[in-house]
């Protein structure tokens, strides 16, 4: 089995979009598998299928998202300022 290396922070063109679609095109019987951790697939599969400025938009969105009269900022801000009892 091969892995990737130990380095805590993955550089986000580590694999070159060539080389990624040579991975996504390969047989099953040219398939290696690989040790992947979370934040590697994630950031993978984020480059590859999250358009850019999706998160901010969907992230803008759900801040103002309103019940009532109060976004949810709002609501965040009152909640964190009642006493622990």
């Amino acid at each position: 089995r091969r892995s990737l290396p130990d380095d805590d922070d993955f550089e986000e063109d580590e694999f070159t979009e060539e080389e990624d679609y040579e991975f996504l095109e390969a047989g099953e019987d040219d398939f290696i598998p690989i040790d992947v951790d979370d934040r590697y697939f994630k950031l993978k599969f984020s480059k590859y299928h999250v358009p850019p400025g999706l998160i901010k938009k969907m992230r803008d969105e759900f801040r103002e998202l309103k019940q009532g009269r109060m976004t949810v900022v709002e609501y965040r801000d009152r909640f964190l300022t009642y006493p622990v009892k």
